[in-house]
């Protein structure tokens, strides 16, 4: 058995499993810093507009669980 630090829900679907993310936009450096609720907490670099922090969260854990990048 994996003992987890963090609290989330992690959910099955038709794709593969989904989890609610909390990201904290414009921040000093990319990183997972908590959980709130049921949410994974990150951090990203990159700023709240025209979609930049979306990618920002898409890349950061394609890279973190070494899967393609589909933008």
């Amino acid at each position: 058995m994996v003992k987890s630090e963090f609290m989330i829900s992690i959910r099955d679907s038709a794709a593969g499993v989904t989890f609610a993310v909390k990201v904290q936009a414009r921040a000093k450096k990319n990183a997972i810093t908590g959980d709130l609720g049921d949410a994974l907490k990150l951090a990203l670099t990159a700023p709240p507009i025209e979609g930049r922090a979306n990618e920002a969260c898409i890349e950061f854990f394609a890279n973190l669980l070494e899967v393609p990048l589909f933008l």
